[in-house]
């Protein structure tokens, strides 16, 4: 995995620039001047790191409910926000995966505690927590899938986690308003014409077909339980079958 956020690789900043370029510099040039416009105006209103500030206030759902709604848990996290070519890092985040919202801690200068939802148009991507997160449809304009992604591997191929939890309306004496799902992950492959789920082992198999004993025999001799994969042993089955697609050439 990652190092951390005070040293990130090299090649971390080279995935980051690789899905800067598949978006095709993310605008075309009279959204980015309309961008810059806008950047500027609120540079000038509230300071630089407030070109962030224009989404929502950030209201938390179902706030009485057993569990929570943020990816892993609830404690604000430091993160490097990635935004149109230019970078905001120390910005203290919460990812709502049940709202599909990054949450901004936010201080203005007259010492007010805001919690903004950050505009899923301004985020490309995102690393905290030695995770990257991007936003398919700011990479990939065919993509309709909304939220963010955990990025496994890219390569000829791109493998993206989806982490999610839902509310359940099940009120009983131990769940009297309700609960939170515990947190579920599924791969999936991203491609021009969309994203793929490959929520188990059969479906993984069935997209690289062509290389099914060879994917069968690699799962077998690492171990891996394909549904309760850790990411280091996600990561090296897809880097794998990226690289028997690639020699398919």
């Amino acid at each position: 995995m990652y190092q951390g956020i005070s040293s990130l690789p090299a090649i971390l900043f080279s995935i980051l620039l690789n899905l800067f370029s598949v978006a095709g510099n993310f605008a075309q040039i009279s959204e980015y001047n309309t961008q810059i416009a806008l950047q500027n105006q609120t540079e000038k209103m509230y300071g630089p790191d407030d070109y962030l500030l224009q989404g929502r206030i950030y209201r938390r759902q179902n706030i009485n409910a057993n569990g929570h709604p943020f990816f892993n848990d609830p404690e604000w996290k430091e993160a490097i926000l990635f935004s149109h070519g230019k970078s905001f890092p120390g910005q203290l985040i919460q990812y709502d995966i049940e709202q599909e919202v990054i949450i901004l801690h936010i201080i203005n200068d007259q010492g007010d505690v805001l919690f903004v939802c950050a505009e899923d148009e301004l985020i490309d991507s995102l690393i905290f927590s030695n995770r990257l997160f991007i936003n398919l449809k700011n990479t990939n304009k065919t993509e309709t899938a909304n939220g963010y992604y955990e990025l496994v591997f890219k390569g000829r191929n791109l493998f993206v986690l989806k982490h999610e939890k839902s509310f359940i309306k099940n009120y009983n004496s131990i769940n009297p308003n309700g609960y939170y799902t515990k947190q579920a992950s599924v791969l999936s492959l991203s491609r021009e014409d969309g994203l793929i789920p490959l929520p188990d082992k059969r479906s993984f198999l069935l997209i690289f077909e062509s290389h099914r004993q060879e994917l069968k025999k690699f799962i077998r001799h690492n171990h891996i339980r394909y549904r309760k994969s850790r990411m280091n042993e996600l990561k090296i089955l897809c880097e794998y079958a990226d690289k028997l697609s690639r020699e398919e050439r």
